[in-house]
């Protein structure tokens, strides 16, 4: 499956760069986002970025495609509707949203999100400490309901859990737990593993973000 690396740009590259450096063994392809007009500012961190990938990535031997897209943020909508364009369903993307725009980073997130597209947001701190990477499914999940709810707080209340924990710690029905054991399964909110004859349930990041 493609991976490829799509980050919006404002008037600095270096975020961008340290993103094609850290992601530039496992991605096939590379697309900048600029705000058009496109400034002065920001067209020379598109031309450093270019000649980044031409001197540095495929010096080291890859070979990586690359373009840029330009979009009006002054037009949310419209801007929306083209960035969508942008996301297949049959490639996997890193989205960095660490430069540009308010609007245009904003506006780039809903697309993704929108197009159902697979891959994770990230974005690097302002203080260069780290960065955070967010699964797109949290913003997307389905509401927990009342039952649901108290099943994922007991799970995160014992860190893992079997269905009998689960019974003991809800008073929820055996029927009625596994039925909403399958379905939170299902939405990518809780995992299981197996140890034996046991199952033992766990929070995903997308439990944990909705619990």
């Amino acid at each position: 499956m493609p991976r490829v690396l799509v980050a919006t740009i404002g008037f600095d590259e270096k975020f961008v760069i340290r993103a094609l450096i850290r992601h530039q063994e496992e991605i096939d392809a590379f697309i900048g986002i600029l705000s058009r007009p496109v400034d002065q500012r920001a067209a020379q961190a598109a031309d450093n970025i270019k000649g980044f990938i031409e001197r540095y990535v495929r010096d080291r031997g890859r070979s990586l495609a690359y373009r840029f897209e330009e979009v009006d943020p002054s037009d949310p909508y419209l801007a929306i509707s083209s960035l969508k364009k942008l996301f297949k369903q049959e490639d996997e993307y890193i989205l960095n949203l660490s430069g540009g725009m308010r609007a245009l980073v904003v506006e780039t997130l809903t697309a993704f999100v929108a197009s159902r597209a697979r891959g994770v947001i990230e974005i690097e701190l302002e203080n260069f400490t780290g960065r955070i990477v967010i699964d797109p499914r949290v913003l997307t999940a389905s509401p927990l309901n009342a039952e649901e709810e108290r099943i994922v707080a007991a799970i995160r209340k014992l860190g893992r859990a079997t269905y009998k924990d689960i019974i003991r710690e809800t008073g929820i029905p055996r029927t009625t737990v596994f039925k909403h054991l399958s379905s939170l399964r299902s939405r990518g909110i809780i995992a299981y593993q197996r140890e034996g004859r046991t199952t033992y349930y766990t929070l995903t990041d997308i439990g944990k973000a909705l619990s």
